[in-house]
């Protein structure tokens, strides 16, 4: 009865093929998960291509593509007309999900060089702090942490290079070829601020602006908060900001423990108790002195707000709008009264809008003149700086315009301590004299070299509030603004303070706003590609596809617009080099989208770049090699969306049939081989096997594997052409061409197998997977066992392969192999069949990923099949088989997916019953 059952099953799936030609195609069919858009584009840069890692693509390291082989290969490497459909694209607000990567410099001024000291790296215990109480350099700072950590040092260079800008930093990117991921970094960073503070008896950690969190703060923040100890982190947050709110409690809520953690405190305005405190203390005046009635006109001008209430009193005091009256009592003098008939009819923001210009207005001119250069800088700047802008002005006045803007409480002056070290803010400035004295090093040469020539006397600021930032802008006219931006843009990168390849991401933010500013497209998207690059390989995909679409949305600046122009596409010229800006940012866009799961609008992106690629004019030289990422890249998505009906296919298939056209244009062999791969799969996939055969026919007359696999692998992540060729062994055999179908297996065996990297466990289970489930059907078992243990199952447990995308299909696998084994040869072991039987009822059931769980299913599905068979009829045990294997075997053979092959061994299987 057994071998009867098991003729039976062979003969089902005999006629289910043979059938084949006659069949219809299904109307719905969903692509295998492993045609899915890669994580990353090789070489997509500003300058073309970019140096390889082995086989990894330029955004991650080769271990990371081995362990995302199956589901994420890699792309190619290598308008005139325009969308005006831009509700679609973000908001191009950089200062939110970035303005903790703009800011991280600037918080941090340079520091003297480094020196190699023994009392410099002299710890005290386990707190890491010197026993001479020197200042360290910070980049040594970070070299300590990696040695407490037991990380690499290039760690220290990656975060002091990349994110701080320090001196002394090696300007890396990978470790040992490695890029780190985000969360390796996350790790990283967060391990580091909690040695660097274990010293402290208390840390406070306080975050200003936290409803602007991105992925990368926010991971960093929950590992702080799992890892940390004697930690209290204060966050703050706006109220009145109900997206974030919403945001924050659903990320935290995901974080059980950190939300058991948190405590809520609504921060309310100001009330009059405090607000008479307050103005006691600002305007020098009891409080016994200040009547209920003056307290209430600056609560409704100030809505109560302390940043509000304490400009309102400043302005108050310097301008003397208040005097005692004869009853002892505060009241308003005439100008006072003035100034509150005007703000009644005002709202409380154009009140305080007026407070604060009122006071800019107030101070000397020239003082207001360098405030002007510094609200361009940014809210944080450096003397240097100042002095760049300003080579009309001598040294000499402008630092005492900023210290007068200090004693204004407009500015505040960062001072290092030189006793420890330690960073301080000081809102009283000393005098000129004094620091020359003991600065005789404090100038800056004007001649250009200003920036670059920063050193340790420098003197660093930063506005008190970035409302004065925000007022002191709006005095500017924008063509004064526009010039400061690109003045200072210029001096950047005269003085070469910016190297697109060494500089750090903030130093180079900072020059792409300056160009963003000035609306100089064609200088601020070639940093936007190579910033928005640098992030990506960081795992940043949120923030890069903010960069690119702010730099995209400038380039609708840079064309011509036809004036009759009344469609979604509208005719426009530009500049080639202008052009090919705007589709490298749309490959870009489009990949990010990808990677951060959004399907739809990455399609859209790779339709627009496709559809300007066909209706330019004249495709700029340097842009030519852009037509195949994107065309690939629209072949991928479109292929990996359901095709609900026979006009979707058909337009499957017609973008198929130019992406072979277009690279045979190319006259690469690899992109030809690549499109005739996607090609053959496309047609498997909907049962169309014959297609599928010819389309392989046509990859033998063009691809040597021998002499191509390896540019192949290079230019995709891994090669497909024998990946493509090891599953028609399938098609072969499902279309009762066994011997061809043994021919084309041992082939791939002998020839090509040899040429994939034997530690690259996913390349080797992607080639020989299609030919074991064949092998297991030809009598050939003994040979599906030997590859699975040769070339999978040893690799992954000898070599702790860092994939573990294949491993929970070992078991399915190695038990129908068993089992088949022992049919063949007629030896059964009871033992073993028990245990079989006890795994395949109970410790199957786990969840598989969704590109394994067809596989795994239609496998433990035959092993429940063939364990019944050992069973008589009524036996309470094959019962509970068969309905297992029916299960399980049902939705893969119904269900319209893409896994051709599964749904007809599946099919046989329930006719076998």
């Amino acid at each position: 009865d057994n071998s009867e059952n098991i003729d039976t099953f062979s003969q089902s799936l005999r006629e289910i093929s043979a059938d084949l030609a006659s069949s219809s195609t299904p109307s719905h069919q969903r692509e295998q998960s492993r045609d899915q858009l890669p994580q990353s584009l090789n070489s997509m840069s500003m300058h073309g291509s970019s140096t390889m890692h082995g086989s990894s693509t330029m955004h991650g390291p080769a271990t990371a593509m081995k362990r995302k082989s199956f589901t994420s290969p890699a792309l190619s490497k290598s308008t005139h007309r325009l969308s005006i459909r831009r509700e679609r694209t973000g908001s191009g607000k950089l200062g939110q999900s970035l303005h903790g990567l703009r800011e991280l410099r600037g918080s941090m001024p340079p520091r003297e060089s480094m020196t190699q000291s023994d009392d410099a790296s002299a710890e005290s215990g386990e707190t890491g702090r010197l026993q001479d109480g020197t200042s360290v350099p910070y980049f040594e700072k970070l070299v300590w942490v990696c040695e407490q950590l037991d990380y690499p040092f290039e760690y220290a260079d990656i975060v002091g290079s990349q994110f701080l800008g320090l001196e002394g930093a090696a300007t890396v990117t990978h470790v040992d070829g490695h890029v780190p991921t985000m969360d390796e970094l996350v790790e990283f960073l967060a391990l580091a601020f909690i040695c660097l503070a274990d010293f402290a008896d208390m840390i406070v950690l306080f975050i200003d602006d936290f409803q602007w969190v991105d992925s990368f703060s926010w991971k960093i923040f929950r590992v702080l908060c799992k890892r940390g100890k004697k930690m209290l982190m204060l966050c703050a947050m706006r109220s009145h900001d109900k997206q974030a709110l919403r945001r924050l409690s659903t990320a935290a809520n995901r974080q059980g423990e950190i939300q058991n953690q948190m405590i809520e405190i609504s921060m309310v305005p100001l009330n009059f108790s405090e607000i008479e405190l307050l103005m006691a203390t600002v305007l020098g005046y009891h409080k016994n002195a200040i009547p209920e009635t003056l307290c209430t006109d600056v609560f409704q001008r100030t809505a109560g707000l302390p940043v509000y209430v304490v400009q309102m009193l400043e302005n108050m005091k310097r301008k003397k709008t208040v005097e005692l009256g004869d009853d002892g009592m505060l009241t308003w003098t005439a100008a006072g009264l003035k100034d509150k008939r005007a703000a009644s009819s005002n709202q409380t923001g154009a009140v305080m809008e007026e407070t604060f210009l009122s006071r800019f207005d107030g101070l000397d001119v020239q003082v207001r003149k360098v405030l002007q250069s510094c609200a361009v800088l940014g809210l944080r700047f450096a003397l240097s700086d100042v002095i760049q802008v300003h080579p009309d002005m001598e040294e000499a006045d402008i630092e005492n315009a900023l210290d007068s803007a200090v004693d204004e409480l407009v500015l505040i002056e960062q001072i290092e301590d030189e006793d420890d070290g330690e960073d301080e803010l000081s809102m009283k400035s000393d005098s000129i004299s004094n620091k020359s004295e003991s600065s005789p090093s404090n100038t800056t040469d004007k001649s250009g070299e200003g920036l670059a020539k920063a050193t340790f006397s420098d003197r660093f600021f930063q506005f008190s509030h970035a409302m004065w930032r925000k007022n002191v802008l709006t005095t500017m006219l924008k063509e004064r603004k526009m010039e400061l931006h690109r003045m200072i843009a210029e001096s950047m990168e005269k003085n070469q303070v910016v190297i697109l390849e060494e500089s750090d991401i903030s130093r180079l933010l900072t020059l792409f706003d300056h160009w963003k500013s000035c609306g100089d497209f064609s200088k601020s998207a070639p940093l936007a590609l190579t910033v928005g690059a640098r992030l990506e390989e960081w795992d940043l995909c949120a923030q890069s596809l903010e960069l690119y679409e702010d730099a995209l949305e400038m380039s609708f600046d840079s064309v011509n617009v036809a004036d009759d122009a009344e469609t979604e596409w509208v005719q426009v010229s530009a500049k080639p080099s202008v052009l090919d800006l705007i589709l490298r940012l749309h490959v870009h866009v489009g990949l990010c989208y990808k990677k951060l799961g959004d399907d739809e609008e990455s399609i859209l992106t790779f339709e627009d770049a496709y559809k300007i690629m066909r209706t330019a004019s004249k495709v700029p030289n340097a842009s030519k090699g852009l037509m195949i990422p994107i065309i690939s890249s629209l072949c991928v998505l479109q292929m990996s969306r359901p095709a609900l009906d026979t006009q979707t296919k058909v337009k499957h298939e017609k973008l198929l049939e130019k992406f072979v056209t277009e690279a045979m244009n190319t006259r690469s062999t690899v992109h030809v081989a690549r499109a005739l791969c996607m090609q053959a799969v496309f047609h498997s996939r909907y049962g169309e096997l014959d297609r599928a055969c010819a389309s392989i026919d046509r990859l033998r007359t063009v691809y040597n594997v021998e002499k191509h696999s390896v540019d192949m692998t290079e230019e995709y992540g891994r090669d497909y052409a024998i990946e493509a060729l090891a599953e028609s062994v399938q098609w072969y055999y499902l279309l009762e061409q066994h011997e061809r179908a043994e021919d084309q297996a041992d082939q791939v065996i002998e020839k090509y197998l040899p040429l994939i990297d034997p530690l690259d466990v996913d390349a080797c289970m992607n080639v020989i997977l299609p030919i074991v489930q064949v092998f297991r059907l030809t009598s050939r078992v003994d040979d599906a066992d030997w590859l699975l243990k040769r070339y999978v199952i040893n690799p992954a447990h000898e070599h702790a392969s860092n994939s573990q995308f294949w491993i929970p299909l070992f078991n399915p696998l190695a038990y129908v192999i068993e089992l088949i084994m022992m049919e063949e040869s007629e030896m059964f072991d009871e033992e073993t069949i028990l245990e079989m039987e006890n795994w395949a009822l109970a410790g199957s059931d786990v969840e598989y990923a969704e590109e394994l769980e067809k596989k795994a299913h239609t496998m433990i599905g035959e092993i429940c099949w063939r364990l019944a068979n050992y069973r008589d009829e009524g036996d309470p045990v094959r019962e509970k088989l068969e309905a297992k294997a029916q299960e399980l075997l049902q939705p893969v053979a119904h269900y319209p997916h893409g896994e051709f092959f599964l749904r007809k061994t599946a099919l046989a299987l329930m006719e076998a019953f």
